[in-house]
């Protein structure tokens, strides 16, 4: 069954009754307690997005362990994948998983089409009010990427907009319920994530942020990237599907951030979500620019790992950034997008057990220092530095260019993190070497 631009499936005949969420639908992304997948079982989760990315027919060992491969395809986000590819006659899975995979596919499309209504109405009432505002990863790497709404599963909608007050405005035309804001937090809970409103609409969070407001407050690394593209990225939509449009190489920067920064390339769709990408709008994409705006961010040999997965795994004629060498993290880095310690979740935060949890949440704390190109001096403050700055600030409700406050703190914290970050860094490497 044709997958293509033209010739969309529609879930009417075959999806399942009402709305309610599936069983599937509920389940966490944590994977450490699962028991660790076989080799050939590996390579099958592996070959799941390669081959729907190549139309290939899926390679399916005898006697696989399906009870615990399926909760590995379906916590690693790959289920609509999966089913799609059953669908299309690619893969031949057990009765019971074809009918998850295929049912996980079309409850997709259900929720995609949900989603997509969302973005409109808040497409109309900024359009009313004259408010720019766009959307990134979720819906809008599946428009730009995917082309088969069915596929890529998300949870919730992330969107930007210039200032606070914009998506207050927002909020009040469409008269949805708030769910949580930053200036309602507490410390710790701002520690753990930049400033945003949130609010429900038609079932979906709505999660806003506004990097821009207020200006005199420095902006969060990790949205460092939107500024030097605010005309292109922030804009009044006009056309059907602006706001799940933005700006191809700001998207593709900032999801390579998402996933390197928050989630330390702990999931294999995001790698599929960078060759999609990459394929669907690479006559839209200014090469040159993302790599300046890498190096501009740090994030230049985060890049590197992440399209040389892909080349590996995925497509082997996608374009690959080069590395900046030598940089002591770089063999961390590669472990991270190591496929059994990303089935495993090594090194994400999604754990059951406590010293797993411990652990995730250390590797979170130097995470900062694991995925930045290496400064080759202490000052500047690089890019780990000045992300944990800015929310150690942020999370005290200091505001402004101190500088005194930035050199003291920004110093200690380099002075203990960055010690850490490389001792660990070269513990896991080593262990890693014993292993093999």
């Amino acid at each position: 069954m044709n997958t293509r631009p033209g010739n969309p499936r529609t879930p009417e005949e075959n999806a399942p009754a009402g709305h309610q969420p599936h069983p599937h639908d509920q389940k966490s992304w944590r994977t450490s307690h699962l028991p660790e997948l076989p080799k050939r079982e590996l390579q099958v989760l592996l070959d799941i997005p390669s081959c729907w990315y190549n139309q290939q027919k899926l390679p399916i060992p005898k006697d696989c362990d399906w009870p615990i491969l399926w909760e590995y395809i379906d916590r690693h986000g790959l289920s609509g994948i999966a089913g799609s590819l059953a669908l299309d006659d690619l893969a031949d899975f057990p009765k019971e998983i074809d009918q998850a995979a295929t049912h996980r596919y079309f409850s997709n499309q259900l929720y995609y089409e949900q989603a997509v209504r969302c973005c409109s109405m808040v497409q109309e009432a900024a359009q009313k009010h004259n408010i720019p505002v766009t959307a990134m990863k979720g819906p809008a790497i599946s428009f730009q990427g995917y082309k088969d709404n069915g596929t890529r599963s998300f949870c919730d909608i992330d969107l930007f907009s210039d200032k606070l007050a914009s998506i207050q405005t927002i909020r009040e035309e469409l008269q949805s319920p708030l769910i949580k804001a930053s200036a309602n937090q507490n410390p710790l809970e701002k520690l753990g994530e930049s400033e945003c409103l949130s609010f429900r609409l038609e079932n979906w969070e709505l999660e806003f942020r506004y990097p821009f407001d207020p200006p005199a407050n420095p902006i969060e690394p990790m949205f460092d990237v939107l500024t030097g593209n605010k005309e292109q990225l922030l804009q009044i939509p006009t056309k059907p599907n602006d706001i799940i449009d933005p700006d191809p190489s700001t998207h593709l920067i900032f999801i390579i951030q998402h996933m390197a920064v928050h989630h330390l390339f702990s999931r294999f769709f995001w790698f599929l979500d960078l060759a999609v990408l990459i394929r669907e709008q690479v006559d839209r994409m200014d090469f040159q620019k993302i790599e300046k705006e890498l190096d501009r961010i740090g994030q230049r040999n985060a890049a590197a790992v992440a399209t040389a997965f892909c080349k590996k795994h995925i497509d082997p004629h996608i374009p690959c950034f080069t590395p900046k060498l030598p940089a002591w993290n770089y063999p961390i880095m590669n472990r991270c997008a190591n496929p059994r310690d990303i089935a495993n979740g090594r090194f994400g935060i999604y754990h059951k057990n406590t010293w797993r949890k411990i652990l995730g949440y250390l590797y979170g704390i130097i995470g900062f220092y694991i995925i930045e190109d290496p400064v080759r001096a202490f000052f500047p403050l690089g890019f780990g530095t000045r992300w944990t700055l800015h929310r150690m600030k942020n999370s005290l409700g200091i505001t402004g260019t101190k500088t005194a406050l930035n050199f003291l703190t920004g110093t200690s914290t380099r002075l203990v993190l960055y010690p850490i970050a490389r001792l660990t860094s070269w513990l896991t490497c080593l262990k890693t070497k014993a292993n093999n």
